[in-house]
């Protein structure tokens, strides 16, 4: 008789759950964080708001833009985040049930909150692999979540006395009892309505916001390429030379452009045309007053890694190939950024000097290129791109400014219509954009 009552009911000879509590304010503590990843996921892409990613991309190696950018921040067209906020909830109410010792989730409770630590350290394992082969950066919100989910393991093997419960929960479901498999079924139902509620919620928000645009077209830039006959969409794209994150993505946008050339129909570049503006986080015309180059707040948008690696020399030398030879004006920019291997400062001009000759144009004027760099044009015409850009972040309601920034614009009846611009802060983004466009 009391070997039947165990398998019907596994839990009623086991001692108290040690650790239960803890496991729910693990819980708790991942279920606050995936909330918090969910808002930021929500602020990106349809508020085209990057405010919260703790990290500066230009200081530091923690922030989190990459990760939300990510192909990975959406699985089956869900945010990632909502699957740990429904994961963790689970735990949560399990952590819960087996500190008060009864309720409807408490037969099955001890072997599943083990499920959930083993799905959640599973998850973090797969994700934190992939950032760690292609981020350049770390999400301080998601390293967050992988030692919670830890935790919850560790606390999850000592509430369940090791492997004991998940064998007593499957021999009291091969035993069918009832209370085991009615708890079972409703901690999946649980997880299943907790997911299908959020993602109900996130559309509705979805559905009803949108994104800030710039009011003006900004000035046509030395770089552009044009892909196809007629052009339907423009892609503006401002980046820093000194800047890490622009260095993966002008990486990313070169490769999807040598797709493009090897495989027309592959690529949605069909159609577009490239504008690429070298936008230093420095002010380079140093004959005008520092305080034009700030954001809506008044706070300097300077990076200090900008002007200690001369980022306003590579800016002056993009445009001077630009210049001198518009068909290199992209390569020019792309290759100045292996730049960043080397000892710092990034750029002085003999480095720069040498990198084009070696990779963009072996017959390159150095002579030429010194003068040009050295002109008062040059100077200038960065100076009217980070005017642009600076007036643009000075424009914003909401969220923050920085490199790289994107825009799709679209061409209709032959005018470029920035008031329908779509802002990106990644390659990806700007794909999909162009996908998209009719």
């Amino acid at each position: 008789m009391t070997t039947q009552l165990q398998l019907l009911t596994p839990h009623l000879d086991d001692p108290p759950a040690r650790g239960a509590a803890l496991a729910a304010l693990i819980s708790l503590a991942g279920l606050a964080v995936s909330l918090w990843i969910t808002w930021l996921k929500y602020r990106v892409d349809h508020l085209c708001d990057t405010t919260g990613c703790t990290g500066d991309a230009q200081r530091t190696w923690l922030s989190c833009d990459e990760a939300l950018d990510s192909t990975w921040s959406v699985v089956l067209g869900v945010p990632v985040s909502m699957y740990a906020t429904t994961l963790f909830a689970v735990t949560l109410a399990l952590a819960v049930s087996l500190m008060r010792r009864r309720g409807w989730l408490w037969p099955a409770a001890r072997p599943l909150l083990l499920v959930g630590g083993l799905l959640a350290v599973g998850a973090s394992t797969a994700f934190a692999s992939f950032a760690l082969r292609h981020f350049a950066h770390l999400c301080p919100y998601c390293l967050a979540i992988y030692g919670i989910s830890c935790l919850l393991l560790v606390a999850a093997i000592r509430v369940c006395l090791g492997r004991r419960a998940l064998r007593r929960w499957f021999t009291a479901i091969r035993a069918r009892s009832q209370a085991v498999i009615d708890a079972s079924l409703l901690v999946a139902t649980c997880f299943a309505f907790v997911l299908v509620g959020q993602i109900g919620v996130y559309r509705r928000a979805a559905a009803s916001a949108t994104c800030e645009r710039p009011t003006a077209m900004p000035p046509e830039p030395s770089i552009r390429h044009p892909f196809g006959e007629t052009p339907r969409n423009l892609v503006l794209i401002f980046a820093d030379p000194a800047c890490a994150r622009c260095r993966n993505e002008v990486h990313l946008l070169r490769q999807s452009l040598a797709k493009f050339v090897r495989h027309t129909s592959d690529a949605p570049w069909n159609g577009a045309e490239l504008w690429m503006y070298p936008v230093p986080l420095d002010a380079c015309d140093t004959s005008q007053p520092s305080q034009w180059f700030v954001d809506r707040d008044g706070q300097p948008l300077t990076s200090g890694e900008a002007q200690f690696h001369n980022a306003c020399l590579a800016a002056r030398a993009i445009e001077c190939v630009a210049k001198l030879s518009p068909e290199h004006g992209l390569t020019a920019f792309g290759e100045l950024y292996n730049l960043q291997d080397t000892r710092p400062p990034y750029f002085t001009f003999e480095k720069i000097q040498r990198a084009l000759r070696y990779t963009v144009r072996a017959d390159l004027d150095i002579a030429a290129l010194q003068a040009c760099v050295d002109s008062r044009a040059i100077t200038e015409r960065l100076h009217t791109y980070q005017t642009y850009f600076a007036e643009w972040c000075q424009e914003k309601r909401s969220g923050g400014c920085s490199v790289p920034q994107a825009f799709v614009v679209p061409i209709l009846g032959g005018v470029p219509r920035m008031d329908q611009a779509t802002p990106a802060e990644s390659i990806q983004k700007i794909l999909h954009t162009l996908q998209t466009e009719p």
